[in-house]
């Protein structure tokens, strides 16, 4: 088993599941009313901190309230998965399969894109890496597998930053909505980034020969 791609899927899978409780709470707390539509703003007119904080998500679901709690509820069994179970043979099969069904609460439309390319790193898992020996020949292999601590944990951070803006739209220093927008966007785009490149690293480091001793 690949145990640092694994890991990395935990984390992410974690950091996910998180955002899609974050929805889901501000879907309770908007009450038992009916949805307007299959898309609707997590965050409710009255709670909204700022003009791009409707956190906007997508729902099968006839009211707030059940949206909210199916959503919470889902990021739990999800947050669990992938802290517990992802190194299953068909774990990053049942990731893939929650978090679309955290997709179809209301647990949000931004990290759809985030949880897809966590899934497609996840079915390397169990799998050799002979295509990745190609990409990352040995000399270069020593340098990015100790970076993984750093790209993953820098990834996090500017994901729960872009969050919180998200929310918010608080930014140190930042008084106008259209530049927290813009830190917002630059942090969920690093973020991606980073997270691409920190499951890259975890290969790099499964592919270093174990320790002896």
């Amino acid at each position: 088993m690949n145990r640092t791609l694994a890991r990395t899927t935990s984390i992410f899978g974690t950091v996910l599941g998180l955002a899609g409780f974050n929805h889901g709470l501000f879907e309770v707390l908007q009450g038992n009313k009916p949805v307007e539509g299959v898309f609707i703003p997590a965050i409710g007119p009255s709670m909204q901190m700022w003009e791009h904080g409707s956190e906007g998500a997508f729902t099968l679901l006839p009211t707030y309230l059940s949206a909210g709690i199916a959503t919470m509820l889902v990021s739990l069994i999800a947050i669990f998965w992938s802290i517990r179970c992802i190194h299953l043979r068909r774990g990053p099969l049942v990731f893939l399969l929650l978090f679309i069904l955290l997709f179809l609460t209301g647990g949000g439309i931004g990290h759809v894109i985030i949880f897809t390319i966590t899934w497609a790193f996840a079915t390397r898992i169990h799998r050799p890496l002979p295509l990745w020996k190609k990409i990352l020949p040995p000399a270069v292999r020593p340098v990015t597998a100790g970076l993984w601590p750093w790209i993953t944990g820098l990834s996090v951070l500017l994901y729960l930053l872009a969050l919180w803006i998200a929310v918010t739209g608080k930014v140190p220093g930042v008084m106008e909505d259209g530049q927290a927008l813009i830190v917002m966007l630059v942090s969920i785009l690093s973020a991606l980034v980073l997270m691409v490149l920190s499951n890259i690293a975890a290969i790099a480091r499964d592919l270093e020969p174990a320790p002896v001793g």
